[in-house]
């Protein structure tokens, strides 16, 4: 019998594991944002929610959590190409500080769901042991590409939008985000408000970006059934129209950070054989300059003497 019950119980362990591994990326990322007109509204609005410790959507009661202090260090990948900006995906490394601690490193991918503007994204990642760090793109293709993370989803997924070789570091961001958890009454937490300063930065180019993002909890969208899931959505919905029923103070947006950040720091896609015609141009021009000096030191060397020698009249 007790062998019985410790095969019982190691097989149900397994199938419980199994189910949360399985799980673990079954993410959905659904946000919807505002970007303020008015840099003062978006301050006002996040005064609003610091005052509050309740707040109601649908009818339902929510109580108001503020996060520690979020900072963090975005580097966005894609090809020269942008693909998969053309694709509405995005990859990016993320470094997250809290309190100016160090607390985690991940890398994202998200892909869009479908053409619906509200559907959200699909949401792979990886999270990274607290010794490791990437400093290049090429330490992001090297790590993507060890054992350990080739047989995960995020590699399966990204591989199948872009080649991973061809990756390149596009620009990168500092987000100081203030979060608020709004949480039922088992402490749960179903929806989340993040107030987001950005800087986006590529070389010397630095722009600034403020957005406002309610987002259903991804992993309860995820295991929610359509029913549950488009209850949730519309509620949200609502409370954000309600917040600026007239778009006065703030414009509903649907474009991911990545997006914005290409938009704002004017960054166009430059097309590969380009990029290989201008190598190959210059590397010619080397090549000529180089042959060409010992043939202009001669014709120099030449007027030289005939100056010299050249009988006086």
């Amino acid at each position: 019998m007790r062998i019985a019950a410790n095969i019982f119980f190691r097989a149900l362990l397994i199938l419980v594991l199994s189910q949360v591994a399985s799980g673990a990326e079954d993410r959905i990322d659904l946000d919807l944002r505002l970007e303020p007109k008015n840099e003062k509204n978006f301050y006002l609005l996040k005064e609003n929610f610091e005052s509050k410790d309740v707040i109601k959507i649908e009818g339902n009661e929510y109580k108001i959590v503020r996060s520690q202090n979020e900072l963090f260090v975005d580097d966005y990948y894609d090809t020269k190409l942008h693909s998969l900006l053309k694709k509405k995906a995005s990859l990016r490394y993320r470094k997250r500080f809290i309190n100016s601690t160090d607390s985690k490193n991940l890398i994202q991918f998200k892909t869009q769901k479908s053409n619906d503007k509200l559907a959200g994204m699909n949401e792979f990642k990886i999270t990274m042991d607290s010794d490791e760090t990437l400093i290049s793109y090429h330490d992001l293709k090297k790590y993507l590409n060890i054992p350990k993370n080739r047989n995960s989803e995020l590699h399966k997924q990204l591989g199948g939008y872009v080649n991973i070789s061809k990756l390149d570091q596009i620009f990168s961001a500092t987000q100081y985000r203030d979060r608020f958890y709004l949480q039922n009454d088992k402490e749960e937490t179903i929806f989340t408000i993040s107030f987001d300063e950005v800087v986006y930065s590529k070389d010397l180019s630095k722009k600034t970006y403020l957005v406002v993002e309610f987002e259903i909890n991804e992993i309860i969208m995820a295991n929610a059934n359509k029913m549950d899931s488009s209850i949730l959505l519309n509620g949200l919905n609502e409370f954000i129209k309600n917040l600026d029923k007239e778009n006065v103070l703030f414009n509903r947006i649907y474009d991911n950070k990545y997006s914005v950040g290409i938009k704002k720091l004017e960054i166009k896609p430059t097309p590969e054989n380009l990029i290989e015609i201008i190598l190959t141009f210059l590397a010619l021009l080397f090549i000529i300059f180089l042959f060409s000096i010992p043939i202009f030191s001669r014709i120099f060397r030449q007027k030289n003497l005939d100056k010299q020698y050249k009988p006086n009249n």
